[in-house]
């Protein structure tokens, strides 16, 4: 028996999406390289599925889905504002941000599929989007490793 409620693991993980789709809203609102920019609003429209996919599997466990992400995925939009400032004409700063945050949300999702105490449903949904998390974000940290 689990120890988390389904609709709670499930929320972790929308809470996390939201995060990323957070990101990637900002990334495509700052990238000044057209093919960045792109990229960003390819993968927002992935996250946006993927939040409504959760939305409907936490509102099956007759929970009510969050609406926004984490304080520190709201900390970490300050960051993002931060490195690609100081990265001035170049985007190098803001994919490795995007990049790191990306690889946060890949860990969270990891987390809840390797949580025992969490419902099998649960970890079954985390798991099945884990492998395209992580894909896309090893995607990114690749074009952040350009930059050097």
């Amino acid at each position: 028996m689990s120890d988390v409620p389904e609709g709670e693991a499930i929320n972790t993980l929308l809470r996390s999406a939201h995060d990323s789709a957070d990101g990637f809203r900002q990334g495509a609102s700052r990238a000044r390289n057209p093919l960045f920019r792109s990229l960003f609003e390819q993968r927002l429209d992935a996250r946006t599925g993927l939040i409504h996919t959760l939305e409907g599997e936490v509102t099956a466990c007759g929970e009510e889905p969050v609406r926004d992400g984490t304080m520190v995925g709201e900390a970490n939009r300050f960051i993002t504002v931060a490195r690609d400032l100081l990265a001035r004409e170049s985007d190098k700063g803001l994919v490795a941000e995007i990049a790191r945050r990306e690889s946060l949300v890949a860990q969270n999702f990891a987390r809840v599929a390797d949580d025992p105490s969490v419902s099998e449903a649960a970890r079954r949904i985390a798991a099945g989007a884990l492998e395209q998390l992580t894909t896309e974000q090893r995607e990114l940290a690749a074009l952040s490793d350009q930059f050097r």
